[in-house]
């Protein structure tokens, strides 16, 4: 059953793809879902209500993806690489699903430093459980949290770049082979 909130939500998705962020409007959506604009602004106060109702979603389906690529892995490495890899093409899959948002989202990051805020906990939680897993082999031995914070700052401070190169996701991959590496066996040459 598609219920009203999910008509908007699925428009909103379609208009946003299609005339990017800054030039759908409520109005729009209205049209698209046959519901006079009052009544839209009955379940969103504004589109970036709506546009952040779409991330929400997105990001729910994106945790169930992460979880489950995690699973099929065995060592904190392995489920570390798989866990940056299917965030980062979550995130490039949203990229590209707003092709036509794509240059407008670097333009309002401020839209992206709302939801990177909203989910930092759960991806500070999610890489934390990755690492404790390691210690409790016996395969780590660290600081957890103080890992967990210098490898998620790791991360976003890629995110951006590799969003821009999404065309080119096999370097994304190299780059991310060799970020892994760091942080698992250092900068040092080993004899």
């Amino acid at each position: 059953m598609n219920t009203t909130r999910e008509q908007i939500i699925n428009s909103g998705k379609e208009l946003f793809k299609k005339y990017g962020y800054k030039k759908a409007s409520m109005n729009d959506i209205a049209l698209m879902v046959h519901k006079s604009k009052s009544s839209i602004y009955h379940y969103f106060k504004s589109k970036e209500e709506v546009f952040f109702a779409i991330a929400e979603k997105e990001a729910e389906d994106l945790k169930t993806d992460i979880y489950e690529a995690i699973k099929k892995e065995d060592t904190p490495e392995s489920k570390l690489r798989a866990y940056i890899l299917t965030r980062q093409k979550g995130y490039i899959k949203l990229a590209n699903l707003y092709e036509a948002l794509h240059s407008e989202i670097f333009e309002d990051f401020t839209l992206i430093e709302h939801m990177r805020a909203k989910y930092h906990k759960e991806e500070f939680d999610t890489i934390k459980m990755i690492l404790r897993s390691g210690v409790k082999k016996g395969i780590l031995n660290i600081d957890v949290r103080l890992a967990t914070e210098s490898i998620l700052a790791i991360i976003k401070g890629f995110e951006l770049q590799w969003a821009k190169n999404y065309e080119d996701p096999y370097n994304n991959e190299k780059d991310l082979d060799v970020i892994i590496h760091i942080i698992f066996y250092g900068i040092l040459k080993r004899q």
